[in-house]
């Protein structure tokens, strides 16, 4: 039995897919954003609550995913990444951000109210500048220790950034994970760090297969 090179193609694509742990991030990601919708709908409904209450839904969703994400550019299994062709810093970064893009769209969708104020586009500006940190991180300490700069940062600022807001302008460019959307400056911020995170990772993180490689 003769193996049509489409078949090859489809086994190698499948190969790659398992060895990048893309078949458990991808889904993980959209569950992750789905718990946060619920999780923020059931905030605002609590007694003494609003849709201001849900920044620890939002925040925490967009943490997850933006760890997921960025989790995929670790070679979990070399041997079996062995049968694929060797991705570029683009086909890596490809699978980052069309987890990403597709997480924030769903949230924007599943938290409609309120969106700019602890809601799905603030959650999308999140995950924005989270992914950013995390390929920041896996460029500099490798994709397995990625993770650590978002959790950092999100731990120091949900407890260290003032929630009176107007009173506290000079925080929204280093806090812009914790005040609301509603500030285009922490729009700019986010995206600054989603292009250093694609800049870090095209520079610093891919790295290339050993020589003795097959597919190299």
């Amino acid at each position: 039995m003769t193996t049509t090179p489409h078949a090859t193609t489809v086994t190698r694509w499948g190969h790659h897919l398992r060895a990048r742990g893309l078949l458990w991030a991808a889904p993980g990601s959209i569950v992750a954003v789905l718990l946060a919708a619920v999780a923020a709908d059931w905030i605002a409904t609590r007694p003494h609550f609003d849709h201001w209450g849900r920044v620890p839904a939002v925040t925490l969703g967009a943490l997850i995913v933006a760890i997921l994400a960025t989790a995929t550019l670790n070679r979990a299994d070399h041997e079996t990444e062995g049968s694929t062709p060797r991705p570029t810093p683009t086909a890596e970064l490809a699978a980052v951000l069309g987890i990403a893009t597709g997480c924030a769209l769903l949230a924007a969708l599943a938290i409609t109210d309120h969106p700019l104020q602890r809601g799905g586009l603030e959650m999308a500006r999140n995950l924005a500048g989270l992914t950013g940190l995390a390929l920041i991180g896996a460029s500099l300490a490798g994709p397995r220790l990625g993770w650590l700069l978002p959790f950092t940062y999100t731990s120091i600022s949900y407890f260290s950034v003032a929630r009176v807001y107007d009173n506290s302008p000079h925080q929204a460019v280093p806090g812009w994970l914790m005040f609301p959307a509603t500030w285009p400056i922490t729009h700019i911020a986010a995206g600054t760090l989603l292009l250093l995170g694609l800049l870090a990772w095209n520079l610093l993180g891919s790295t290339p297969r050993p020589r003795h490689h097959p597919l190299r």
